[in-house]
């Protein structure tokens, strides 16, 4: 783990890992160092990006990628639609991880929803 995102194993049925970014840098961006991270901890499969940190804004804010054991298929990333079970997830996982997240990029009440543990 480093400190632009957060992962979280196994967060949903069928679902590998959740990677948070924890501030503005988008982890698309560091692909890379992402993607050895993820099959050092054993988790291809089906990764999800939530970007509402690096976006600062809900729109656009999950994606997904398939990761292989010989990395993430590019041509496989792409926008997901939540249809609220992926905010629930990324609420309470915030709110356990609160020492990790910079919130310079999102507005005071999305903030204060991070906080509270209320999904956004």
């Amino acid at each position: 783990m480093t400190s632009t995102f957060l992962i979280q194993a196994n967060p949903l049925p069928d679902i590998a890992a959740m990677v948070y970014a924890t501030g503005e840098i988008n982890p698309l961006e560091r692909l890379q160092e992402l993607e050895a991270v993820l099959l050092e901890k054993g988790m291809p499969g089906i990764i999800i990006f939530d970007m509402l940190l690096a976006l600062g804004n809900t729109r656009n804010r999950y994606h997904l990628g398939l990761l292989a054991p010989a990395g993430f298929l590019l041509g496989h990333l792409q926008r997901v639609d939540d249809t609220g079970q992926l905010r629930e997830v990324s609420a309470a996982f915030m709110k356990e991880n609160l020492d990790a997240i910079r919130f310079e990029m999102l507005s005071s009440p999305i903030e204060w929803a991070l906080r509270n543990g209320i999904p956004v």
